[in-house]
């Protein structure tokens, strides 16, 4: 399986280029709000991931899949000690910019 994760305090996000997949799971990612259902959420995207734009703020996670094909948008609750990103892929590169 080929796939790139990126990781955001303890929210993950995964790509299976098999299935062409995104997978976000915050399931570890500190208190949720009270009308969530599930933390994980998948979506088959309709041509091979080229992009991704990730945007936080204190309280928020929005994801741009190739330019806005597919978007996650989520509210998020880490604790203070909760800081730093984390790349990594099985195959191909990772490039990342921080503003």
């Amino acid at each position: 399986m080929n796939y790139v994760r990126l990781r955001l305090l303890q929210t993950l996000i995964a790509y299976n280029k098999r299935e062409n997949k995104i997978t976000l799971d915050r399931s570890d990612s500190g208190l949720l709000p009270t009308n969530v259902e599930g933390t994980t959420r998948s979506t088959i995207l309709d041509t091979p991931l080229k992009q991704l734009q990730i945007f936080v703020d204190t309280s928020s996670i929005e994801i741009f899949c190739n330019d806005g094909e597919r978007v996650f948008d989520i509210s998020n609750f880490p604790t203070d000690d909760a800081l730093g990103i984390k790349t990594s892929t099985e195959s191909g590169q990772v490039y990342l910019t921080i503003y």
